[in-house]
């Protein structure tokens, strides 16, 4: 698919440009959204290059909200062509290799871009309101792994602040009050030390709820916001190594349904395509190594903790509440992230939450052929397959380069955390659940 991307100055001159994507066959144009405005307390990024970035970001995410999956031709997988300006063109064509790989790896999809002069003039007299006194900056989803590795942070460097980045689409419900209420709950804890910039990125129409491209997005916004305050300073991404690899539960789910937001081999990529583009601020992945129940266990500030754990949501189908049996709440309980949050909270005796269905009551049919029940039942086969840790490394490897020498290690996070799992449903779950998953 040929789209046109359209970029003009705004009418404030110290504004963001105005993006617009316009489509073939007559469908209509798509504005990209944004409160670009909320960048200009930390004033104008360098070097230049990074400006492009933030907005090749914000088209990459806007096409994946507008073009529906169930049009390309398995349903999956999209062809975008598109020329993109941007301020050095070739110095982007040095980088267009990795990058079209960076992408596809994450999304699944077929990306050509071509660059081309963007011709605007450049925002770069923003009005600074308050410069930043943050020695590092974190992503902040509002999930359980972002809070305890800021807190983790927090706790390692007793008189460093952190600069807190959160990212939510203006049409998606949550999010944006997910980050304001944890945000409040640390406060307490730690005044004066964090400071936050929640952004709105997202575009005016288009319904794609598979939301691939916003890791790339999410990231972007926050190597802008660190390269505000110098050009080495950190971007701490806090996530859990059991998502971060996301190994496929069965063979069905390798590609498409296992997503990479964070994986060792899309980072590397990013790595890639960020040197070459002269962008130094280093990606920092401090809970790499743990699963989320040793993340959760060995938090370094236990108070903080509690107060804001329960203010977390982890869930992936938060938006799609008509097959549960619980309404109220925030979580399906029934999706892999919600599996994993609750075995992690089992660990360490917080399993109190109410979720919209409970897989260890036997709310969710295994047996059936509905949707919602595809995560438990590719987690339960791959609980009764019981892998040694020989063939769980051969499984990351389909799913994705890795560097040889981490493969053990990174095996042994994906069983700790599906012996999580099994001690959740062995002290919770009723015996034919325990038999389902083969316990």
């Amino acid at each position: 698919m040929d789209i046109l991307v359209k970029i003009t100055d705004s009418e404030n001159e110290h504004d963001f440009p105005t993006i617009l994507l316009e489509f073939p066959d007559g469908n209509p144009p798509c504005l990209v959204k944004a409160n670009w405005n909320e960048l200009q307390k930390f004033g104008p990024s360098s070097p230049p290059v990074i400006l492009d970035l933030l907005l090749l970001s914000a088209v990459i995410y806007a096409l994946d909200r507008r073009i529906n999956r169930e049009s390309a031709r398995d349903n999956w997988t999209r062809h975008f062509s598109f020329t993109m300006p941007v301020s050095q063109p070739q110095t982007w064509e040095k980088v267009k290799i990795p990058l079209k790989k960076c992408l596809s790896f994450l999304t699944g999809d077929s990306w050509e871009i071509e660059f081309s002069n963007l011709n605007i003039k450049r925002p770069m007299g923003f009005n600074l309101i308050l410069p930043s006194q943050s020695s590092t900056v974190s992503l902040f989803s509002g999930g359980l792994d972002s809070l305890i590795g800021i807190i983790d942070w927090l706790e390692a460097h007793p008189r460093e602040s952190i600069l807190l980045v959160g990212h939510h689409d203006p049409r998606i419900g949550g999010p944006l009050l997910d980050q304001k209420t944890v945000f409040a709950d640390l406060q307490p804890f730690y005044k004066g030390r964090i400071q936050p910039c929640f952004m709105a990125v997202g575009a005016d129409s288009g319904d794609d709820t598979t939301l691939r491209g916003r890791s790339f997005l999410f990231l972007t916004l926050g190597l802008y916001v660190a390269s505000t305050i110098s050009p080495t300073t950190p971007l701490i991404v806090p996530e859990n190594g059991t998502m971060a690899l996301n190994v496929p539960l069965t063979p069905s789910r390798d590609g498409s349904c296992s997503t990479r937001t964070v994986h060792p081999y899309y980072l590397y990529l990013l790595h890639e395509t960020l040197t070459g583009l002269g962008i130094r601020n280093p990606i920092e992945t401090p809970l790499g190594l743990k699963s989320k129940g040793e993340c959760v266990a060995e938090c370094l500030n236990s108070k903080a903790l509690l107060g804001a754990i329960f203010d977390t949501v982890s869930c992936a189908k938060r938006g799609h509440k008509r097959t549960w049996h619980r309404r109220d709440v925030k979580e399906c309980g029934r999706c892999l992230p919600c599996i994993y949050r609750r075995a992690a909270l089992h660990k360490v005796g917080l399993d109190y939450q109410v979720y919209g269905r409970d897989i260890c009551a036997g709310e969710v049919d295994i047996g059936s052929n509905q949707t919602y029940a595809e995560d438990l039942r590719a987690c339960f086969s791959f609980l009764r397959h019981n892998h040694s840790q020989a063939e769980i490394a051969q499984l990351l490897i389909g799913n994705g380069r890795i560097d040889p020498s981490h493969l053990n290690i990174y095996a042994g996070i994906i069983a700790r955390a599906m012996d999580e799992i099994r001690v959740l449903l062995q002290d919770k779950a009723t015996s034919e659940v325990k038999r389902q998953a083969g316990l």
